[in-house]
C-alpha cells in the first residue's frame, strides 16, 4: 500500500510543466498556469509527507502509534484514548507542559479548576509559592477538612507529633499580668454529651470563657462559639503560682 501510494504521488509530481512562451486559448499566460501548478505540487508534497510520516508511525499491530500502544500481553493494541459518550479515557500518562509525564496527569504549570476534582490516588505538589489557591472553601474528603476564609475546620481527630505556636517576646508588646485564680474560679469543668453524636466528653462552656477571656472565643458560620483551649495554659500557670505562694505563706505562718 505504501509503495503504490508513493509511486502515484511521484508520478504526479513529475508532470511536464507548460512552456512559459505558450499561451492558453482563454487568454491566460502560461506562466500564470505554471504558478498554479507549482502551488498544487507544494500541496501534494505536503500531503505526501504527512501520509508517509503516518505510515512510518504504524505500530507492530498495524495501527497508528499516535492513537494505539502495544499491548503488554501481546494480544493486540491498547487505545491511548477512547470515547464513551461525553467522557474521554486515556490509557497512558498525560502531560500538559511536560514532555515526559510521570503520573496519570502531569501538569507543568498552574491548574485552574472551575468545578470539583476527584481522585482515587494522591495529589503531589512541587515547586515554590502557594500550591493551592481557592476563591471559595477548599473541602477535602467528606467535609473532613474545610479551608475557608474563617480558618480550617476538621471533622475528625487530628494526630501530630507536636503543635507549635508563635510566642517570641520580640513579637509581643504591652505585657500585663494575669489574675489566674480569678479567671479559673470563673470557669467550670463539666462532663457532657454532644447533641449531634451523643458522644460523651468533658470540657468547659464557651459562654463562660467569653465573659473573662473574650479573645479566646470565636464564632463559626453557624453562630456556634469555639474556644482556644491551648491559651488557657497561661491563666492556669498563674493560678498555680498564686496557690503555691499561698501555701508557702501558710507553711511559714505555721512554722512561727
Amino acid at each position: 500500500m505504501k509503495a503504490i501510494l508513493s509511486i502515484f504521488l511521484s508520478a504526479f509530481l513529475l508532470m511536464p510543466s507548460l512552456s512559459q512562451a505558450q499561451e492558453v486559448s482563454v487568454g491566460i499566460q502560461s506562466n500564470q498556469v505554471q504558478g498554479v501548478v507549482n502551488n498544487m505540487k507544494r500541496e501534494v508534497q505536503g500531503v505526501r509527507a504527512y501520509v508517509e510520516g503516518a505510515l512510518n508511525r504504524v505500530t507492530a499491530c498495524g495501527k497508528l502509534s499516535q492513537f494505539y500502544d502495544a499491548d503488554v500481553a501481546g494480544d493486540g493494541c491498547v487505545p491511548l484514548w477512547n470515547l464513551n459518550g461525553n467522557e474521554t479515557y486515556f490509557s497512558n500518562n498525560v502531560g500538559i507542559g511536560v514532555t515526559n509525564p510521570s503520573a496519570r496527569l502531569d501538569i507543568g504549570g498552574d491548574l485552574s479548576v472551575s468545578s470539583d476534582i476527584s481522585t482515587g490516588g494522591s495529589l503531589d505538589f512541587s515547586g515554590s509559592g502557594p500550591h493551592i489557591t481557592s476563591s471559595s472553601d477548599l473541602i477535602l474528603g467528606s467535609n473532613m477538612l474545610t479551608v475557608g476564609a474563617t480558618g480550617v475546620t476538621i471533622g475528625g481527630d487530628v494526630h501530630s507529633s507536636g503543635f507549635y505556636y508563635s510566642s517570641d517576646a520580640g513579637l509581643k508588646r504591652d505585657f500585663l499580668p494575669l489574675d489566674g485564680l480569678k479567671i479559673i474560679n470563673s470557669l467550670n469543668g463539666f462532663s457532657f454529651n454532644w447533641r449531634e453524636s451523643d458522644q460523651e466528653d468533658i470540657g468547659i462552656v464557651a459562654q463562660d470563657v467569653e465573659k473573662v477571656l473574650p479573645q479566646l472565643v470565636r464564632m463559626d458560620a453557624e453562630g456556634n462559639r469555639k474556644v482556644d483551649y491551648s491559651r488557657l495554659v497561661a491563666p492556669l500557670i498563674e493560678a498555680v503560682k498564686q496557690l503555691s505562694q499561698r501555701v508557702e505563706e501558710l507553711e511559714s505562718a505555721q512554722a512561727e
